[in-house]
């Protein structure tokens, strides 16, 4: 009887180790991360209809160029339309004014405010790599770029008629500090 229980622990034993040697190539792959920042931005897909949908727009503030794209969900009423602001995580940052579109919230957003039929502009700036929105994460206080993007959203108030009581603003990730 005691030779049985030794034996049959022995085989536990035995399948627990093989079960965590099985494991050890998996979690080298999980841990796997890329060498440098720009390799997360260079595998980013961004879905082409949701590029059709978003114009690329460039504005220019204080030396600044704000690039972002712009989505007008107009439908034919007389009210003045809400602003929605969608601010990206840190993989959207750059400069090329595609890379903040990969985030699926965008398209979802887009869609909600379509069946819904309100009268809409929806804006994805993009926060270039050596900024993040609030200037608060990683101790980089002075590089917030909120600043510019409140003037885009006065600029659009001035020039577009937005109702300023439904302004929008969301994000993802780093965005949300953001907001």
């Amino acid at each position: 009887m005691i030779l049985r229980l030794i034996r049959k622990k022995q085989n536990i034993m035995k399948s627990i180790i093989i079960f965590l040697i099985a494991l050890i190539p998996l979690c080298s792959v999980c841990n796997a991360q890329p060498k440098h920042r720009n390799d997360i931005h260079s595998s980013i897909k961004v879905d082409p209809s949701l590029l059709a949908s978003f114009k690329a727009r460039e504005y220019v503030v204080n030396g600044q160029t704000i690039r972002y794209r712009e989505a007008i969900n107009s439908t034919n009423s007389r009210k003045a339309p809400c602003l929605v602001i969608f601010l990206h995580g840190h993989s959207g940052s750059g400069d090329d004014n595609q890379s903040q579109m990969a985030n699926q919230g965008i398209n979802a957003i887009l869609n909600y405010l379509k069946k819904s039929k309100t009268q809409a502009i929806m804006l994805v700036p993009q926060c270039p790599k050596e900024y993040t929105w609030s200037g608060m994460e990683g101790g980089n206080k002075n590089k917030g770029y909120n600043p510019y993007i409140k003037s885009l959203i006065d600029h659009y108030v001035t020039t577009m008629g937005i109702d300023v009581s439904k302004i929008y603003i969301l994000g993802a990730s780093m965005g949300s500090m953001g907001t």
